[in-house]
């Protein structure tokens, strides 16, 4: 009975010394808290926009190793390498005299390749690959020879794939094409889709691996 006694002294003891919150002192608490929170949303904001540009950066970067590499692999097929407008199938690897060539920037045109492919008992055949730029839809597509699973090029034209994607987010595209029309650089400039982002460049240097065809 004593030890009840001494209880329910020791809980009013607490209520009188408990006094609890005043009213400025919660909303001072809630402001507090408040800040905190906007300053941790800033903080998570912050990280999550960094890791997008990373995230978006890497893969653009991935995406112009994979188009260096396929039009590194055609421009080595190819004997002949021109801006504009593409030459016709089974034209000659070398260049007319008035050339297509010279060593001038081409933005916003096509840039083509003139392929000599081996056919099975017969002369081989020249196809035409031409690459050109959709400003509209920011993207580089391929008209041209379909690429077959073993890797080599379809040599018949009615097989042709045109419109071929190749890449997207593209904002420009330019090419200059050495007067012996066999060597190029092309450049490549992609869009990074987050906010104040500079736009990623690069450039591509091609030359051509044929030539047991030019005469």
């Amino acid at each position: 009975m004593a030890k009840r006694h001494q209880s329910i002294r020791n809980i009013k003891r607490y209520r009188r010394n408990f006094k609890g919150l005043t009213l400025v002192e919660l909303l001072i608490s809630v402001v507090i808290g408040c800040v905190t929170m906007a300053a941790a949303t800033v903080v998570i904001l912050s990280h999550l926009k960094t890791t997008n540009t990373v995230i978006f950066a890497t893969q653009i970067q991935r995406d112009l190793s994979r188009f260096g590499y396929l039009i590194n692999s055609e421009a080595q097929e190819s004997c002949r390498l021109q801006s504009g407008s593409a030459p016709a199938n089974d034209t000659s690897c070398v260049p007319p005299t008035t050339s297509p060539c010279n060593g001038a920037v081409s933005t916003g045109t096509n840039f083509n390749m003139l392929i000599p492919l081996q056919v099975a008992n017969a002369d081989p055949v020249k196809r035409v690959i031409t690459y050109r730029f959709n400003s509209s839809s920011k993207q580089i597509l391929r008209d041209g020879p379909r690429i077959l699973s073993t890797g080599r090029l379809d040599t018949n034209i009615l097989n042709n794939q045109n419109s071929g994607l190749v890449l997207d987010g593209v904002t420009a595209f330019s090419h200059t094409v050495d007067k012996d029309c066999r060597t190029a650089t092309l450049q490549v400039t992609m869009e990074v889709p987050t906010i104040s982002t500079p736009p990623i460049s690069q450039a591509f240097r091609l030359s051509v691996g044929t030539s047991e065809y030019i005469h």
